[in-house]
């Protein structure tokens, strides 16, 4: 046998050999994903659930009062000379959309399916899981999933919590839900969740701390800015949002209003304390 023909049938045979012992690499192959992989030759198994990780929406919630940075233990003045001081701010956020620039509305990927209150009767209802609670110290707060890359020149949030998820049943979320484990802000399903407290001392010569609340279906409010942004392929997306809470107690006297005045002015004054500039 030639020696061209023993080195051909050497080579097959190394070829065979290495292409048994390959063991192909598992991993993402969605280019969307986070964590796509390049060197993956195949997917992973349909047991691993979350083998691909998706782009999330954060807003970057900066607290500020007028054109200083908040703080707890900060004491403030009101126009009407009032000192006080925020010892707890909280409120819920949800609801995330964005516009390209066809005009095209775009929301979070996440749908839940849980039960809640309608017109007084149980039902299974289907709405984006987008749910978050705004509380210091953090100052990330993810919306979700968002797997739609293009150029946008809007986005909006709600303040509070649409209708489905206000009335909840929280037993039919899970026990790691951010309703589940805000459930101290749950007056009852059929009220509904606080929207927003305010944990405040109203008159710091008198240390005794006041909770003014924001509450009910007609309280939810949607907060909108025109700007442009970009959502690349694979990456998460931070967007900033600056709340003053100034312009939050802005006409609040604390002398003269009594509890549920100051919380109609603090429902009332919500959307000119969103700002991104």
């Amino acid at each position: 046998m030639s020696k061209a023909v023993n080195l051909i049938l050497s080579f097959l045979f190394l070829a065979c050999f290495m292409a048994a012992c390959y063991e192909p690499v598992q991993g993402c192959l969605d280019v969307l994903a986070t964590n796509y992989s390049i060197t993956a030759d195949e997917s992973c198994p349909d047991e691993i659930v979350d083998c691909c990780t998706y782009p999330a929406i954060f807003l970057d919630v900066e607290p500020m009062v007028g054109d200083q940075g908040f703080s707890e233990d900060s004491i403030y003045v009101t126009l009407t000379n009032d000192s006080f001081r925020i010892v707890q701010a909280m409120f819920f956020i949800g609801d995330f959309n964005a516009r390209n620039l066809d005009g095209e509305i775009v929301e979070i990927d996440e749908d839940l399916s849980f039960t809640t209150l309608s017109n007084g009767q149980s039902i299974i209802s289907s709405d984006k899981d987008d749910v978050a609670l705004v509380i210091r110290p953090r100052v990330n707060f993810e919306f979700g999933e968002f797997k739609s890359p293009d150029v946008y020149e809007a986005f909006g949030f709600s303040f509070g919590l649409n209708p489905n998820w206000n009335h909840a049943d929280i037993s039919s979320l899970s026990e790691l839900h951010i309703l589940n484990t805000s459930d101290s802000l749950q007056i009852s399903q059929e009220e509904g969740f606080v929207f927003a407290r305010f944990d405040v001392i109203p008159n710091y010569n008198i240390p005794d701390t006041t909770s003014y609340i924001i509450s009910g279906d007609v309280s939810l409010k949607s907060v909108q800015f025109d700007t442009t942004f970009t959502v690349d392929r694979g990456v998460d997306v931070y967007l900033p949002v600056f709340v003053d809470y100034g312009k939050w107690f802005e006409g609040v006297d604390f002398i003269s209003d009594d509890k549920n005045q100051i919380e109609l002015k603090l429902s009332n004054n919500t959307i000119n304390s969103f700002s991104i500039n």
